[in-house]
């Protein structure tokens, strides 16, 4: 058996989140392949037989040094799961597959796209530019998860972002005016194209 241990030290910027679950109920359902063998380490059991552990930095007060994890969801037959991993003023989700243990890093808690083939996460940061602002889109294969679509450059932030279909994603582009101090919104719109594709709703409006 193979053994992951991750401590990380952390030292950006956080914004907010929402669970998709709350961890005890995932324990309590999937306790045979998630388990927590004291406080602050959570253990991910993968389909082989290795242990995935993600052990937190605690100190006393808000430093750079502390870091948190906690089990946020579950997706798919491959049994996906989903930690969110907080630190001071600085978050990421990592998305690790129950089969193969393989770790990928999302901007945000992943929505599921209605044929269940596509997870779409997206983060607004603007101001503070702590985090990444911008789009992934990931596939789910046979084989793990693609990234099909990344774009954390744009110059607006997404907000509101959701599936319209299997094939679509709407949202809000929201801009910020130093010069007036002001907010603007505008629709945004990204399509996937019969060849594998991704589209943007303007393309001079992603540089």
């Amino acid at each position: 058996m193979r053994m992951w241990v991750i401590t990380l030290s952390i030292a950006f910027a956080a914004t907010g989140s929402s669970a998709a679950m709350h961890e005890e109920e995932l324990l309590e359902i999937y306790g045979n392949t998630v388990f927590r063998p004291d406080s602050s380490t959570l253990c991910i059991l993968t389909v082989g037989g290795d242990t995935i552990s993600f052990v937190d930095n605690r100190y006393p007060g808000i430093n750079e040094e502390y870091a948190s994890y906690r089990l946020v969801d579950r997706i798919g037959e491959r049994g996906l799961w989903v930690v969110h991993r907080v630190g001071h003023e600085w978050e990421e989700w990592k998305l690790v597959d129950g089969v193969t243990g393989e770790m990928r890093t999302a901007i945000s808690g992943p929505a599921v796209s209605p044929d269940g083939t596509r997870l779409l996460c997206s983060m607004m940061d603007i101001m503070a530019a702590f985090v990444d602002n911008g789009i992934q889109i990931w596939r789910i294969t046979p084989h793990g998860l693609e990234l099909e679509f990344q774009d954390i450059s744009v110059p607006w932030g997404p907000q509101e972002a959701r599936w319209d279909g299997d094939s679509a994603i709407t949202f809000v582009k929201v801009s910020y005016s130093h010069d007036d101090d002001n907010y603007s919104y505008r629709p945004g719109r990204l399509e996937l194209t019969c060849g594998g594709r991704w589209l943007p709703d303007d393309p001079s409006d992603w540089q």
